[in-house]
């Protein structure tokens, strides 16, 4: 049973490692860091924004309360 248990875990970490070379070779792969991520944040957000606005219902208060 322990051998299973090692090979599956020896395996797992192969595969992660193969995933992550080919991720690293990969010459369209970028990672923003500071600056760069902080204004593709703020973009996100806005369009996140922008979306919650336009699917929110546009109700008249004044037909609720009555």
């Amino acid at each position: 049973m322990a051998y299973f248990v090692t090979f599956k875990t020896y395996h797992s970490a192969l595969a992660k490692m193969d995933s992550l070379k080919e991720l690293l070779s990969n010459p369209n792969a970028r990672v923003a860091t500071r600056e760069q991520g902080a204004q593709i944040m703020d973009i996100v957000n806005k369009h996140q924004e922008q979306v919650s606005v336009e699917s929110t219902p546009n109700v008249d208060m004044s037909t609720i309360v009555q």
